[in-house]
């Protein structure tokens, strides 16, 4: 059963669609599924015959459900402090089955859409093998003419038919006729082509220099894999919609397809991070990133779509801090709303801290309304609690897992001293625990 996208969208509202269209996306190129769709409110993805995520449709939001088995759970256990506050709560206050933990979140935003595709990682690893270019043929748009059913030498009349057949059911309502594309017989790049001819007119090679969205040329309007109607099979994905991606070709490959060979040097995550926040915050977080460096933690660029760093350390098998490209929401201000980078940090084996810690101890708790206090009993403290004390002014006193790493907010560069000082004895603390 098939379920089109302006009507799926249309019950999300424009956050909780971009979100949709953002996951649906990633799923796609990531993993050949069979989409199940129950003609009311769920959509299924299926992988070599098991449920791999479930998606439900709801006015405003959809929810995503997701179940781990034994072994996911206990490589997610292991990697936990990575993922965002909103995952790690989610994880700990899920109900864990005879068959698996049921993991149920409502998205309305594409915030939690890079770390879920990382959580889908750890119960799958994606199958769909990333496109080879090697011997392909693109085009200027970036579709791939080797692919393209419309390429005059894929095949004829049929072969047009049956991309009219695929272009009805991946992009059209049912009630919308299908279009006829027995005229088109397209030779490629040539310089007849309206795309050949817009790219060079404004002196572009392929377009993947141009930035106009919607593009000129009618037949242009790249395909976005999320954007497609669901219900589709993982052959429908492979034939109708992948092989027209051009945007997302051209964001991959872009050098490659230019003819720039690929350099085997990998980026510094760290100099890669500090290019691309404001200048009045550079100082801080690269003495910060030297330090933790100096300490034995490793930067680490984190598998999301935003440039986000962990600093990690093999010896003392933990993360200590955090670089992210927005500072999370609090006091009012929505995510990324003030355009700060954001700063994540372990402390707790400092007892004492000023102002702007105890600030994020506070935050973290209340931030669920202390739903989640008190030791998980996950184990890895062998009885001996490790993490945050906080005592309110009514007298209330409040234990937070020292396994997350917490958020600070509006500190300075004269913040630096004491954040040295609380990496140092955080550093410490944790090669005395890995030595036990």
């Amino acid at each position: 059963m098939i379920e089109s996208f302006e009507k799926i969208s249309a019950q999300l509202g424009p956050d909780a669609a971009s979100a949709w269209t953002d996951l649906l996306g990633r799923i796609r190129v990531s993993y050949k599924t069979d989409e199940l769709w129950d003609g009311n409110d769920e959509l299924k993805f299926r992988c070599s015959g098991r449920t791999l995520i479930t998606l439900y449709v709801r006015e405003g939001y959809f929810t995503v459900l997701l179940i781990y088995g034994k072994a996911e759970r206990e490589t997610f256990e292991a990697v936990i402090s990575d993922f965002s506050q909103v995952l790690q709560d989610l994880y700990r206050n899920s109900h864990t089955y005879h068959d698996g933990k049921w993991m149920s979140l409502d998205v309305r935003d594409s915030s939690v859409v890079p770390d879920l595709i990382r959580m889908l990682a750890i119960k799958k690893k994606p199958n769909r093998k990333k496109e080879d270019l090697t011997d392909a043929f693109v085009g200027c748009c970036g579709n791939r003419c080797d692919q393209c059913l419309l390429y005059v030498k894929n095949g004829g009349i049929e072969s047009r038919n049956l991309f009219a057949e695929g272009d009805h059911k991946c992009y059209c309502r049912e009630d919308e006729p299908m279009h006829d594309y027995t005229g088109i017989n397209c030779q490629g790049c040539h310089v007849g082509c309206a795309v050949v001819q817009c790219a060079k007119s404004r002196g572009y090679v392929t377009c993947a220099d141009c930035n106009a969205v919607p593009c000129a040329v009618d037949s242009n309007n790249f395909t976005i894999p999320g954007r497609c109607n669901v219900g589709l099979t993982a052959e429908d994905v492979t034939r109708f919609v992948l092989p027209y991606c051009g945007r997302e070709r051209f964001a991959r490959y872009g050098d490659t397809l230019h003819g720039k060979k690929e350099s085997n040097k990998k980026a510094d995550p760290v100099e890669e991070f500090l290019s691309q926040i404001p200048a009045e915050y550079t100082g801080l977080f690269r003495a910060l990133a030297d330090h933790a460096v100096s300490l034995g933690y490793r930067p680490v660029r984190c598998k999301t779509a935003a440039l986000n760093i962990d600093f990690r350390s093999s010896k003392a098998r933990r993360t200590i801090m955090k670089f992210t490209m927005e500072e999370e929401k609090h006091d009012g201000f929505g995510y990324g709303e003030r355009n700060l980078p954001g700063l994540r940090m372990r402390f707790f084996a400092s007892g004492e801290y000023s102002e702007i810690f105890r600030k994020a101890v506070q935050y973290v708790i209340e931030r669920f309304d202390g739903k989640y206090t008190g030791c998980y009993g996950c184990g890895r403290c062998q009885g001996d609690p490790q993490g945050y004390h906080y005592t309110f002014p009514d007298g209330r006193k409040v234990f937070r897992c020292g396994g997350e790493l917490l958020s600070i907010f509006d500190f300075t560069d004269a913040d630096l001293p004491e954040m040295r000082n609380l990496l140092d004895t955080q550093a410490a603390y944790d090669r005395e625990r890995a030595k036990a």
